[in-house]
């Protein structure tokens, strides 16, 4: 099992007008693949803001893996 961090952001532009990413939230997730951690952050981000859909404040999910988990 890996652990992954799995960033949820906002895709907005600067005042001088160029495109950046403003991290919406962080969360750390174990799991056996990337596509695993999404969807356990997904459920995650939704359940903690009472919302159906993480696109309501986010337009994006970058995934990092960091280190294996040892048991």
């Amino acid at each position: 099992m890996l652990h992954y961090n799995v960033r949820f952001v906002k895709c907005l532009l600067s005042p001088n007008g160029q495109p950046c990413k403003c991290v919406q939230e962080v969360i750390a997730v174990d799991a056996d693949s990337p596509g695993e951690a999404i969807h356990a952050a997904q459920r995650t981000f939704e359940h903690d803001r009472c919302i159906a859909d993480w696109h309501i404040y986010a337009d994006a999910i970058e995934v990092t893996e960091l280190a294996e988990v040892r048991a």
